[in-house]
């Protein structure tokens, strides 16, 4: 919550001095009526990003919330049923993937069907940027050099086998240097 009022504060600073730029052009005010009107768009712009950011931080924990339910109710599936589902050329990746959803979600990885759809199961499109980059950390390589970055998209995915090939793609060499 400390984050969230240390954000506002700076954006509502921002807003203060562009309102007391404006101010200053108004002629005939003294200084106590020029930081007034300073002060009002700071404070609308402070509670408007404060309460924005709260209700993202709400909608991202009830997103987990309702994932992760969704996923502790599922049946606990081995390995090779999990595998089994349909065929892969990246079994072990699956594996991975399966177990770094797992963590995200606090969850056992045998709750991990390959079935779960990302967007409606998961709600992986309302956890972007978070989701996408908690799997691809725990899954890809980490880059070999400090100017070595890594083309990942995954825009349309909404299966495991989907997140699987896109991840795959990372690890067949689309990295690119700075």
């Amino acid at each position: 919550m400390l984050q969230y009022v240390g954000c506002s504060a700076v954006l509502a600073l921002i807003a203060f001095f562009i309102g007391l730029g404006a101010a200053m052009s108004v002629p005939d005010l003294d200084w106590s009526a020029r930081l007034i009107i300073a002060a009002i768009p700071a404070f609308c712009t402070f509670l408007a990003s404060l309460l924005l950011m709260i209700r993202d931080a709400m909608r991202h924990a009830a997103a987990i919330r309702a994932a992760r339910n969704h996923l502790l109710t599922g049946i606990p599936t081995t390995a090779d049923e999990f595998l089994a589902a349909r065929p892969t050329e990246h079994p072990e990746l699956l594996l991975e993937i399966r177990k770094a959803i797992g963590q995200f979600f606090d969850v056992p990885a045998d709750r991990v069907h390959r079935d779960v759809n990302l967007c409606r199961d998961l709600r992986a499109d309302v956890l972007a940027p978070a989701f996408q980059l908690a799997v691809l950390h725990a899954v890809s390589p980490p880059p070999e050099t400090d100017n070595e970055e890594v083309a990942y998209r995954n825009t349309s995915g909404e299966t495991i086998d989907e997140l699987a090939e896109s991840l795959a793609a990372v690890g067949n060499g689309q990295r690119t240097q700075k």
